[in-house]
């Protein structure tokens, strides 16, 4: 399984938090978090919205396999080719 999920006011998306702890169970499920965001460093929320994800989801019993980050207001479409690159090797 994969989550991604925009960065909001340097955490994870409410929206997104609210879908994942409407799962009942991620039990010895693969997943891949990834998240999207505009300010150009990973510690301008990505960090925190990444492990917030990581953390619901191990809750939940799955198993996190892989991360990522997409800035995407500068070098988003390398950003983007390595995630798919990541993602499509450990799936």
């Amino acid at each position: 399984m994969i989550f991604g999920s925009p960065v909001h006011a340097f955490n994870l998306a409410p929206a997104m938090n609210a879908y994942l702890n409407q799962i009942p169970s991620l039990q010895d499920k693969k997943i891949a978090c990834f998240v999207t965001k505009g300010l150009p460093f990973d510690s301008t929320g990505g960090n925190q919205a990444i492990k917030q994800m990581k953390n619901v989801c191990r809750a939940l019993g799955g198993v996190v396999i892989g991360t990522a980050i997409v800035n995407w207001s500068m070098g988003r479409e390398k950003k983007i080719n390595q995630l798919l690159e990541k993602f499509g090797t450990i799936f």
